[in-house]
């Protein structure tokens, strides 16, 4: 079976929402007499309205409804229009006083279908967010190159550059993102063909009796920097599905930032971003820092706070404090946390957290009622709270520290998590069984306390460390080295299923994994592991092929690891939406692994001719997955973008995909 996917027909004048109006998915109301009797179906999105009748579908575009119609040339027979899936919403319409034409509980459904439009080849509409998507779906031995599409009423067709297709009417514009085929790993070219108002497609070589996907696509990508050095360290999605980064800047130049304390741009700041749901636009953006070098680090969002916590590092002296656990600087170099409402954005809390040494937050995740579980470095003096693991500096350069903050600014708690070497916590996730957080990352120290270990010592000169500790008793109830004879170092972390986490981060080719099914060290060093304190305890593990570490990892709502980072020129693209070729040890990339974790749904390099970098990258319950990072490349495929060129030597960059 071959699915042949057109996709997100929108407005290329994008409509701004308020930060808080909803985002609400498209549904197709079926008639029931409240309109035009010629259509079966409706649904309307940001900038346009579609009617569906038995034989064709008629597109209302932009304020003045400019009509276009989209019809099969060549039909041999009328196809069966049908709707999918029933939702749980309806409409219902109480107009004047005649009774008899109210109509109530008219149906929603998530699509339509409209069966056979040529031999073997099913058309279906649905909606993703407020976008109207298409596929083809052609049957095995079925002609794919039967399909012609016929625009009425359109003023001009035409592809982009990127090779999209677009639409113009009345002055109206709209855009058919360009199709990717593909069959299991193997991707195959596809094309929109213009013949005056007549689109069909062209499609590279594939197996005609085997199924053939479309999919993913890219959204939008853009730079977002000043004239300076940017980078953003960290990506969040809110409930409204807005993309949120945090990082750092050289130059106070962005647009139309507001400034959270006093930001002095002799050197480095810290800046919040939020852009539009289409990435055209900043919805919001921030400076926040003082009288010394700040950085934004990692960042989560609090759902049922609708707020956006980030943490970093600083040498100010003089933070905007609010509701602080630690109202003074403690010294060189502290971590810090703050809060900021999603909606109106305002600072909630912000607070110092450090001693006299050099100590940073690298990551936030969100924990019971809100409270923010935050994993980082520090040095001897930070504070810890009392019935804490390990209440005492451990006696290295270094150690790591898991700290978890109430709601209300105060310390739930607060430990070390080292020894005699250099300790650094990474990564942190909220484990699903709703008691106990992981933390993991890199240890140097050869006299650490293991419990219910899968590794009891010291393999190399840098192990990967893995924690687990009970939030509610403070006890550390897993502790783990795992490495090989030489260095590894884990990065991040996420809980997929209760008592167990997932974990990214790179490992040498001393690491023994237990699978080579989506790399091996020949290859890569870039890993991704499967834990749990138990007697499965190292479930899984595997090099992913051609990466060089793991920086971010989120999981979708299948359950799949979606992982970013840097890529190496041993690379393989697999259905990738970006046009980037792995040429060098420069691009970032992202990748969805299979459920299963025997294989990649799709594997992506990202950037240009100059170095990206993927720091991190989260999800959204669209179906989008959301990169952030940064990037020296004047040649990076922005689309839809906000800022189209590099600004700086070094610029931010977001990219958005949807995956269906």
């Amino acid at each position: 079976m071959l699915t042949l996917r057109a996709y997100s027909l929108s407005l290329l004048a994008t409509c701004s929402l308020a930060a808080s109006t909803p985002v609400l998915p498209l549904h197709f109301e079926e008639n029931a007499g409240q309109f035009d009797a010629r259509a079966r179906f409706r649904t309307a999105g940001a900038g346009f309205r579609a009617y569906f009748t038995p034989t064709e579908t008629v597109l209302g575009l932009g304020e003045k409804n400019v009509p276009v119609t989209i019809r099969m040339s060549g039909l041999s027979t009328r196809p069966s229009l049908k709707p999918t899936e029933r939702l749980a919403s309806t409409s219902s319409y109480f107009l004047g006083n005649d009774r008899a034409k109210w109509r109530e509980n008219v149906p929603h459904y998530s699509g339509v279908k409209y069966e056979r439009v040529y031999d073997g080849i099913d058309m279906v509409f649905y909606g993703n967010q407020n976008r109207l998507e298409y596929d083809f779906i052609v049957q095995p031995q079925a002609n794919a190159k039967s399909i012609v599409m016929t625009f009425d009423g359109a003023d001009h067709i035409t592809t982009t550059p990127l090779g999209d297709l677009a639409i113009t009417a009345g002055g109206e514009t709209v855009t058919l993102q360009k199709p990717i085929a593909y069959q299991g790993e193997t991707q195959f070219d596809a094309a929109y063909i213009v013949d005056g108002r007549h689109v069909s497609f062209s499609l590279g070589a594939y197996d005609p009796s085997q199924t053939l996907v479309i999919d993913p696509i890219l959204q939008h990508s853009t730079f977002l920097g000043g004239s300076g050095v940017d980078s953003a360290n960290a990506v969040a999605v809110d409930s409204a599905g807005q993309t949120w980064i945090a990082g750092f800047l050289t130059v106070g130049d962005l647009p139309q930032a507001a400034t959270f304390g006093s930001p002095n741009f002799a050197t480095t700041q810290s800046f919040v971003a939020k852009l539009t749901l289409s990435g055209g636009a900043l919805d919001f953006a921030a400076y926040y820092g003082g009288n010394g070098q700040t950085l934004a680090l990692g960042m989560a969002y609090d759902p049922i706070a609708n707020r956006i916590h980030v943490v970093g590092q600083t040498s100010a002296t003089n933070l905007p404090l609010s509701f602080a656990a630690q109202t003074t600087f403690g010294g060189g170099v502290d971590a810090f946390h703050m809060r900021i409402n999603a909606t109106r954005p305002f600072l909630a809390s912000s607070t110092y957290l450090g001693g006299p040494g050099v100590d940073a937050a690298f990551r936030v995740a969100i924990g019971p009622n809100g409270s923010a579980l935050i994993a980082g470095q520090a040095g001897s003096g930070f504070p810890v709270t009392a019935g804490v693991s390990q209440p005492l500096f451990g006696g290295g350069s270094l150690d790591g520290f898991f700290t978890q903050i109430n709601t209300n600014g105060t310390l739930a708690q607060s430990t070390f998590i080292g020894g005699s070497g250099a300790d650094v916590a990474r990564g942190v996730a909220f484990d699903k069984d709703g008691a106990h957080v992981w933390i993991v990352g890199q240890t140097a120290s050869a006299n650490l306390a293991t419990n219910n270990s899968i590794q009891s010592t010291l393999g190399g000169s840098n192990d990967g460390m893995i924690a687990r500790i009970n939030l509610a008793t403070k006890a550390r109830t897993f502790f783990t080295y795992l490495g090989g004879s030489t260095s590894e170092d884990f990065s991040c972390a996420i809980s997929a299923e209760p008592g167990k986490v997932l974990i990214g981060g790179q490992a040498s080719s001393g690491f023994t994994p237990t699978s080579t099914i989506l790399g091996n060290a020949s290859n890569a060093s870039g890993i991704l592991l499967k834990i749990a304190p138990n007697d499965a305890g190292h479930e899984f593990s595997s090099f992913l092929r051609g990466t060089t570490n793991v920086l971010g990892i989120a999981l979708d709502g299948l359950l799949r690891p979606i992982v970013a980072g840097n890529a190496s020129n041993l690379f393989v693209n697999v259905n990738s939406p970006m046009p980037t070729t792995p040429t060098d040890f420069s691009n970032a990339y992202v990748s969805a692994i299979k459920p299963g974790l025997n294989g990649y749904s799709f594997a992506a390099a990202i950037g240009g001719s100059g170095t990206d970098i993927a720091t991190s990258v989260a999800t959204d319950a669209s179906k989008n997955i959301h990169v952030a990072g940064r990037t020296t490349s004047a040649n990076f495929p922005a689309q839809g973008a906000l800022q189209p060129t590099l600004n700086g030597t070094q610029d931010a960059f977001v990219v958005k995909i949807f995956d269906n």
